[in-house]
């Protein structure tokens, strides 16, 4: 998970898909470029007092929607459970072929809006994204010491690159690198 915010006094970051590419690297392995397959948005729903996820693909085209991800504080931008969006994503993709890809071996990024103001791929001043990368198998994820890049390339402006060497015993499960 990486957090992401545009900075007070900045105009707002392009992350549509179609123009922003986002490459993964570990070290010692191989890259992954353009990985970015999914947005989408986490809102409250106050009738049935749950979070839900509308999910985009590359196209634009709704690919999953009131999924129920249920949530741990009150409404948008408190804490919402990662795990829950993070497992939605996982198992919706992992039935799904990207070109000769197996989908069991599949590294993607979705980045979903946890708080904001306006439903498009413009991150702007005071809206809140994260940035999920999606392992489909187990063997691919970084292990302890691992260094990992990640590189979000919007269409105009500077490239954002987050570089982080995963911690001693981390769990096999999500790692906020934030």
């Amino acid at each position: 998970i990486i957090p992401l915010k545009v900075s007070p006094g900045r105009g707002s970051v392009d992350l549509d898909p179609n123009r922003t590419a986002i490459i993964y690297w570990l070290s010692n392995y191989e890259s992954f470029a353009d990985i970015y397959e999914y947005y989408g948005f986490v809102y409250f729903n106050a009738i049935t007092g749950t979070y839900n996820l509308t999910l985009y693909n590359r196209t634009g085209e709704i690919d999953l929607v009131n999924s129920g991800v249920t949530g741990v504080d009150g409404g948008i931008g408190r804490s919402i459970n990662v795990t829950e969006i993070y497992n939605e994503i996982n198992k919706y993709h992992s039935g799904k072929i990207i070109g000769n890809n197996n989908p069991k071996d599949y590294i993607i990024a979705a980045m979903i809006w946890i708080d904001y103001s306006s439903m498009d791929t413009n991150l702007d001043l005071g809206e809140k994204a994260i940035l999920l990368i999606i392992f489909g198998d187990e063997a691919n994820k970084p292990t302890s010491y691992d260094v990992i890049k990640v590189e979000i390339k919007p269409p105009t402006g500077a490239a954002l690159t987050v570089e982080r060497t995963m911690p001693p015993g981390i769990s096999r499960g999500i790692t906020d690198l934030g």
